[in-house]
């Protein structure tokens, strides 16, 4: 079986995270490519996940398919994408280099070293909860793991930054991507 994945450029590092990207079948499309998100299956059956059409996020709906005709059409689409899509090995250099200027910026206006470490664990770890986030700054950062509660804490500086997210009904946070973190620092230098 092989599974293929396409994501949205937005998703990298905010959603997937730089260390769980290496996989040579995901491919990185814009944004406007990739409308909705959907899982073709054995060529006879289709998953859509909806949008909330107030807020335009992805929510827990979804509609399954299960049709021949249907899942060859989504299959098309998902092809002439694919086709055209970067490898994600391909992008993670400017994503890295990018990730290094918001870091550069944040030590610049004077953000602490645990909210530039947490920025970063966000970084390689994507959406995740802060259990995740302590074992990524425990496993890949050669400094003192910092406390649940000093995570957290620090979490919560960075969103009332703007520089991270929080999905309430997950209990997750997102970084902002680190072009929009740069964009949004270099306005305040």
């Amino acid at each position: 079986m092989t599974i293929r994945s396409l994501v949205p450029r937005s998703a990298v590092p905010s959603f997937l995270g730089l260390r769980q990207v290496g996989v040579p079948e995901i491919r990185v499309a814009s944004d406007e490519r990739i409308p909705e998100k959907f899982i073709v299956t054995d060529c006879s059956s289709v998953l859509i996940n909806l949008r909330d059409p107030e807020t335009g996020t992805f929510k827990s709906s979804a509609v399954f398919i299960q049709s021949a005709n249907v899942s060859r059409v989504f299959k098309s689409f998902f092809e002439s994408i694919w086709t055209q899509a970067e490898p994600v090995t391909e992008i993670l250099p400017k994503i890295k280099a990018e990730s290094q200027r918001a870091l550069e910026l944040m030590s610049r206006l004077g953000f602490t070293e645990l909210e530039k470490r947490v920025y970063s664990g966000l970084i390689q770890q994507g959406f995740c909860t802060i259990e995740q986030l302590e074992q990524e700054l425990r496993i890949y950062d050669r400094k003192r793991t910092p406390s649940s509660r000093e995570i957290t804490e620090t979490l919560h500086s960075l969103r009332e930054k703007g520089i991270v997210g929080y999905h309430e009904i997950l209990e997750k946070y997102t970084p902002l991507h680190p072009e929009n973190v740069c964009k949004q620092l270099k306005d305040k230098l």
